[in-house]
């Protein structure tokens, strides 16, 4: 069981290394990013094969476009140099957290932190942008209270509200990977939930496959679906069956099933997706998407999959995003990304459950930086969403860069 800082209490001293055994689990994939194409797929590239790959993309471009990336990566870069080894190597942060626990034991971890009086002096304010705003992969509402929110983070962890919003505490300071991709709670007994760990849209942690609390996330186990930070993976997707809590879907490197709450898991697919939805009223059927422009259907519940290609383009395009509403359980939309340039390549719908499909829009630049979606580009790649609405199902919601909305 991960210890939770609900129930334990340390010194100044292993506060630290906890500390630093999270800063060292952002250790970056940063698969997704367009100059790093060049590097090794299997996770081995080290600081300086990054660092050496990221100058040559920018080698006589022009830097202050907004939204590029260069300034996270420069932040990146300041951060991990004074870091890694002589070769360039990350530290394990799995290794860090196992030396803690081994020192916790030994000192023990009940002694009480006396760290004084601490008062914010600021700035607690910016005057344009969202300058320091972390990212928010996911936000859950608890299934049979409004008031109780869940937010997950891509390097920040679990978070909890329960007061709709209005403040936040985490539950997860202590576990040895920040990252959470997706929140599935049981909707028949709440305090059962799960997380799929690791940053599924850019990499940017590493995942140790989806954990699970019996207590409402005050303690988290792992699953039969499981890893090491080391290894590189996370999880993309996570969805629950909406009448059998017990049989979840994941979506990763893979996508894997699990029919007894987690114990064990089945890999139904090999190839990485990116996203999963069951079609509303009839969980028999379920979507799936990939990173390279790939459509698939299960029509037993996740066990086997067809690939789908009536309507659907062939080439150039990147990663999909699906969307369904109970309003129309018929259809289905998929938010396509160009494959070139990460910009828009085409918003396409399936009106009978996913056999066949047309091409609804693909002007103007839906995943672009310009409010208008005048220019080209976009970063699809990791900038990528779309929700259907309830009551109306021809009403659309896309998210890259900007918003947009469809009526």
């Amino acid at each position: 069981m991960y210890p939770n800082k609900a129930d334990t209490h340390t010194t100044m001293k292993t506060r630290s290394v906890i500390a630093i055994s999270i800063l060292l689990s952002l250790a970056p994939r940063l698969r997704a990013q367009p100059w790093i194409d060049g590097l090794p797929s299997n996770g081995g590239a080290n600081f300086y094969d990054i660092q050496r790959s990221f100058n040559q993309y920018w080698e006589g471009k022009d830097h202050k476009e907004k939204g590029k990336g260069w300034k996270p990566f420069k932040r990146w870069e300041w951060f991990w140099e004074p870091r890694v080894y002589p070769r360039g190597e990350f530290p394990n942060p799995m290794q860090l957290y196992n030396e803690y626990e081994k020192v916790a034991t030994v000192r023990g971890k009940t002694s009480t932190v006396n760290g004084g009086n601490w008062t914010e002096l600021g700035p607690s304010s910016s005057s344009g942008g969202y300058h320091g705003v972390g990212r928010i992969n996911c936000v859950r509402p608890d299934p049979t209270n409004p008031t109780i929110l869940w937010a997950g983070s891509p390097a920040g962890g679990l978070w909890k509200s329960t007061n709709s919003g209005t403040t936040w505490s985490t539950l997860t300071d202590e576990l040895p990977t920040l990252g959470v991709t997706d929140i599935a709670i049981d909707p028949t007994n709440t305090s059962i939930m799960y997380i799929g760990t690791g940053d599924g849209d850019a990499g940017d942690t590493y995942g140790v496959g989806v954990l699970k609390s019996t207590n409402g996330g005050i303690t988290w186990n792992t699953t039969g679906l499981n890893w090491t930070t080391s290894q590189g993976r996370t999880i993309s997707r996570l969805v629950m069956h909406p009448s059998n809590p017990s049989i979840l879907l994941a979506a990763g490197s893979g996508i894997y099933m699990t029919t007894n709450g987690g114990t064990t898991w089945t890999q139904t697919q090999s190839s990485t997706h990116k996203d999963l939805e069951f079609k509303p009223g009839n969980p028999s059927i379920v979507y799936a998407s990939t990173s390279t422009g790939g459509i698939r259907r299960s029509t037993d519940g996740g066990n086997t999959w067809t690939t789908l290609s009536s309507g659907l383009p062939t080439s150039g395009v990147g990663r999909v995003a699906l969307g369904v509403s109970p309003a129309n359980a018929e259809y289905v939309y998929a938010l396509f990304a160009n494959n070139s340039n990460s910009g828009f390549y085409g918003l396409y719908r399936s009106t009978d459950s996913g056999v066949s499909w047309s091409l609804m829009s693909s002007t103007p630049n839906l995943l672009g930086w310009n409010s208008d979606g005048s220019d080209a580009g976009g970063q699809g790649w990791y900038d990528l969403a779309i929700a259907v609405s309830q009551t109306d199902a021809n009403t659309i919601y896309t998210g890259g860069v900007n918003n947009w909305k469809s009526t």
